[in-house]
């Protein structure tokens, strides 16, 4: 469990870090000039949402036993 939250917050970290680049270019009406960034930015999100999930399934499934 403690190895899903590790992942998780990984994700969250890697999809805050790279929308702040995307969110600067978004603002000054500008084209990114490699989209390594948003590959990257929609990867860590999309690890950061199924770790969240499974994280949440895998809380609820041991509180459910503890019952």
């Amino acid at each position: 469990m403690k190895t899903v939250s590790i992942i998780k917050m990984i994700g969250f970290v890697g999809t805050v870090l790279t929308s702040i680049p995307l969110f600067v270019l978004y603002l000054s009406h500008q084209e990114p000039k490699s989209a390594l960034v948003s590959h990257l930015h929609i990867w860590f999100g999309a690890v950061f949402i199924i770790f969240a999930i499974t994280n949440m399934v895998m809380i609820k499934k041991a509180a459910n036993q503890n019952k």
